[in-house]
């Protein structure tokens, strides 16, 4: 798996722990995402690139199964 699919990977399931198990809205969890240093096999990642992956995981899942919606 490369390094960007285990960010997606890692972002979305910190989408869910922030808006589903924490009842958290998505600019909440949008802002702690951005917050967070996200580091893979020496890369790192924050701020505003991880939100726009957020971002992204959000309206395809909006698409998709309609949840996430807050």
């Amino acid at each position: 798996m490369t390094r960007l699919v285990q960010l997606i990977v890692r972002v979305k399931e910190d989408l869910n722990i922030f808006l589903n198990d924490k009842g958290m809205t998505n600019d909440q969890a949008f802002k702690e995402i951005g917050a967070k240093l996200y580091e893979i096999d020496g890369l790192t990642w924050k701020g505003g690139f991880v939100v726009k992956v957020a971002e992204q995981l959000i309206l395809e899942n909006i698409e998709e199964e309609n949840i996430w919606v807050k």
